[in-house]
């Protein structure tokens, strides 16, 4: 283990990771701040904020935010969620896209009844509520 490295971690090649369990955290000034769990069960990959609050965010390299999954289960497109999914940006879409002859659409339900639908006529080319 090396302390204090004056240049931090670099490598010309691939720096590869290994843990028995599956179980990577990232720290700062020794405090679990990400986790990743890859012990490889049906569940799949976890990656876990591990400070309580934390949101997890994504961004392109230049710092824009592209996608934020808070703290409460919200996810933002674009910027910080304030429903349970967001999208912002200058002309926000949303595109469903299916096969030829098939017909996309959205439903809304309550208690998994579905009370609400809009979908495209694959025979036509409107919609239908």
């Amino acid at each position: 283990m090396t302390e204090n490295p004056a240049g931090g971690l670099s490598s010309i090649g691939a720096i590869n990771i290994n843990s028995d369990i599956g179980d990577i955290n990232f720290q700062a000034a020794g405090v679990d701040h990400l986790a990743l769990n890859l012990d490889g069960d049906s569940a799949g990959v976890i990656v876990k904020p591990m400070v309580d609050g934390d949101d997890l965010i994504f961004q392109q390299y230049d710092g824009t935010e592209v996608l934020r999954i808070t703290d409460d289960g919200k996810v933002g497109i674009g910027g910080d969620p304030t429903t349970i999914l967001h999208i912002q940006a200058e002309d926000p879409r949303l595109r469903l896209d299916s096969t030829e002859g098939d017909h996309p659409g959205f439903e809304l339900a309550e208690d998994g009844n579905r009370k609400w639908v809009i979908y495209n006529d694959p025979d036509e080319t409107h919609a239908l509520i």
